[in-house]
């Protein structure tokens, strides 16, 4: 007797909230390690499998003769939300008659979230010259060829529909994608990206920056009694602490 494939319980962002529910997601065997409670996931959804994000509710295993779809990818390495956030996010929708996700997205930092991003991408097979063959005469599938080709070969849907300003690539990505020449995946994409600070430190003793400074302002040798402290300091508010500022007038 076989063991039942293990499964999970997944809100989907893309639900609304009249279809939403935990969906049952089987766990590849390659992620088994990697899908707990809490993390976010990458699943296809819906008739047309579109990558949408999720967050694995709970664990279990298959029943006999389920027919499940199975998780693409995990955007976690650890979860995001403990158990007792998951029970609040159940709460939350039934309270304030939201989804699941939409809860869960309330209570997250904007710089974890994640957006898909449609990408299209020049099939095996194809070169230059056999791909613009099969446009025919057709200037729009031949410009969004251009596009592919200058990205390397894959290009992100925004930057199609920024290259045709008002008129949707829609119906020449369709018709590329009928013919083979093209294929479209999706991606996930940071929605806000980390922020960096710029951080100075001496590379050499704090009695030594002082004795250098003996001739400068006083301001900088301020900044090198802060370096005394011993831990980096941010380059911008060294920079706000040189600035001249303006004299008082009595």
């Amino acid at each position: 007797m076989t063991d039942s494939p293990a499964t999970a319980k997944i809100a989907v962002a893309a639900a609304t909230y009249w279809v939403d529910r935990p969906f049952d997601y089987r766990i590849p065997p390659a992620l088994a390690d990697k899908v707990v409670p809490g993390v976010r996931v990458v699943v296809p959804f819906g008739g047309g499998n579109r990558r949408t994000e999720g967050i694995v509710l709970s664990l279990g295993t298959a029943q006999p003769g389920m027919r499940l779809k199975s998780i693409a990818s995990v955007l976690d390495t650890s979860p995001v939300l403990s158990p007792e956030m998951i029970r609040l996010a159940v709460w939350l929708r039934e309270r304030y008659f939201c989804t699941v996700y939409d809860a869960v997205h309330a209570m997250l930092p904007a710089g974890l979230w994640y957006q898909m991003e449609s990408v299209y991408t020049l099939c095996a097979g194809f070169d230059r010259e056999s791909a613009y063959a099969a446009t025919g005469k057709s200037a729009q599938e031949q410009l969004v060829l251009d596009a592919v080709f200058a990205h390397g070969g894959s290009c992100p849907l925004v930057d199609l529909e920024r290259l045709f300003e008002n008129v949707s690539p829609a119906r020449a990505l369709q018709s590329l994608v009928r013919k083979g020449v093209l294929e479209t995946d999706s991606r996930e994409k940071r929605r806000v990206g980390d922020k960096k600070i710029r951080m100075v430190s001496l590379t050499v003793s704090a009695e030594d920056a002082q004795a250098r400074s003996a001739r400068r302002c006083k301001a900088r040798v301020c900044v090198f009694c802060v370096f005394s402290i011993g831990f980096p300091f941010p380059s911008s508010a060294i920079s706000q602490a040189l600035r001249p500022r303006p004299s008082m007038r009595w």
